[in-house]
């Protein structure tokens, strides 16, 4: 952690830390990623933000969308959808833009997430994104490479969280950052 740190003040100067919430006044500009997850016959819940599960665990109600915002790079995202299979395209969130994947209304399960972060200027370049998903009978599992590997110009690695083609809806998902 301070060896990042120490990276990312060496790169970006004492405005980076303060920015990421190592001191002063800008800590509330700190990286924040939040979703609200449609959760089937409840409907839309509660937003929450990093590091906390969205949807609905061991109630055996599948996670149907999720909206999703940030305010720091950009977090590119499809969702594989029980009977449609995956999004033509990705959507993208960015600080003045929030996405919606998945289906409201159509009783249709997300089932897997591709996700791919793009950090910006104002943290050097630094920080990535990772999913967790909770399946159907299955419990916890954390996201892994994408089979998609498709590549945006300093954006991180692509990840997927959930499966295809095996009938597992994802209950709910959560989603962290790190530097």
């Amino acid at each position: 952690m301070f060896k990042t740190m120490a990276r990312v003040l060496a790169a970006t100067g004492p405005a980076a830390a303060a920015t990421l919430g190592f001191g002063g006044a800008a800590q509330a500009d700190a990286v924040s990623l939040c979703y609200t997850p449609h959760v089937q016959n409840v409907g839309w819940k509660g937003k929450v933000c990093q590091g906390s599960w969205a949807g609905s665990i061991g109630e055996a109600r599948n996670l149907e969308a999720l909206c999703v915002e940030i305010n720091h790079g950009s977090l590119c995202m499809k969702a594989h959808r029980a009977t449609y299979g995956w999004d033509s395209g990705y959507q993208c969130a960015n600080p003045s833009h929030s996405i919606q994947i998945g289906t409201v209304g159509m009783n249709t399960a997300i089932e897997a997430i591709s996700s791919s972060y793009c950090p910006d200027s104002r943290l050097g370049g630094q920080g990535d994104i990772w999913a967790e998903g909770w399946l159907r009978d299955q419990g916890q599992k954390p996201s892994r490479p994408s089979p998609f590997a498709t590549y945006r110009s300093g954006c991180k690695a692509e990840g997927i969280v959930g499966t295809t083609g095996q009938a597992l809806p994802m209950e709910a998902v959560k989603f962290s950052w790190s530097l």
